[in-house]
């Protein structure tokens, strides 16, 4: 299966295998396999952060934002529940893996909560309009909840 990308018109070249996104995955796309690229040690917790940060800022969930966005919400959710890594977005994940002195605090786990939860929120959410045009929102929603549900609740 391949998804959505980015686009004026998604179902078309989701089908066709346009370039943008090639699966469901929160790796599975150009903008979060991009941002995989730059986040390579725990230095980098800053711009996990800033990207979760970004993506509760904005009023309309704009697709290439909120994807980069689930990319840095699922580092959150991986490092915490390593089984939840999918084999096939591996290669597209940060390099090494796992993040060496990488650990998540309460603060990116809130984030990444708000996060998840933004992408379940189909209102100004370009993400979730292209997935439901393309018949598959109801697989991204699973794959959002499976990881949502492996974090602690904010204290």
């Amino acid at each position: 299966p391949q998804g959505p990308h980015c686009s004026p018109e998604p179902p078309r070249l989701w089908k066709s295998g346009g370039m943008g996104a090639w699966g469901m995955g929160f790796w599975s796309n150009d903008a979060t396999a991009d941002f995989g690229y730059d986040i390579t040690d725990a230095e980098s917790l800053p711009e996990v952060k800033a990207v979760l940060t970004s993506a509760m800022q904005t009023g309309i969930a704009d697709c290439d934002e909120l994807s980069e966005a689930l990319g840095a919400a699922s580092i959150v959710s991986i490092t915490l529940t390593p089984s939840l890594m999918d084999p096939e977005e591996e290669a597209y994940m940060p390099e090494p893996w796992p993040i060496p002195g990488f650990t998540p605090d309460a603060e990116l786990i809130t984030l990444a909560i708000a996060v998840f939860n933004r992408a379940l929120n189909p209102e100004d959410n370009e993400w979730w309009e292209l997935w439901s045009d393309a018949g598959e929102s109801d697989t991204v929603a699973a794959l959002v909840r499976r990881h949502l549900e492996t974090l602690p609740a904010a204290s």
